[in-house]
């Protein structure tokens, strides 16, 4: 046999098979744990990928929703702005009332029949 070939033979015997499965069992092992650590990877990226699409619609949601609340207050302010207005109308016809009431009042009194006799006529 040539010089290479009995080189091996002699590295071959000198290699206990006990060890070699045992080897080749922890090889065997670290690539399932491999194959385990690369699904679980996987798993972690597409519920990052969903979580992260989740807080982009929530944040375009509650975008909208801020809006439509800045909306409302504008409408609301607008409708306090009227009722005010209307208010201030309401307030001007008491006054006037009030003012023809003491109008009305004054001409009754006029009418009142002098103290001593008491009578209208």
């Amino acid at each position: 046999p040539s010089f290479v070939a009995k080189m091996g033979d002699e590295f071959y015997a000198q290699i206990d098979e006990g060890r070699l499965g045992r080897l080749l069992a922890e090889s065997q092992e670290k690539s399932r744990t491999i194959r385990t650590l690369l699904n679980t990877n996987a798993t972690l990226t597409n519920h990052t990928a969903t979580l992260i699409c989740t807080l982009i619609n929530n944040n375009a949601t509650l975008t909208n929703t801020n809006a439509t609340l800045r909306d409302e207050v504008t409408a609301i302010r607008s409708d306090m702005g009227e009722m005010k207005s209307d208010i201030r109308g309401v307030k001007e016809q008491f006054d006037q009332l009030a003012g023809a009431m003491t109008v009305l009042n004054d001409m009754m009194v006029a009418r009142l029949p002098p103290a001593s006799t008491g009578k209208w006529f």
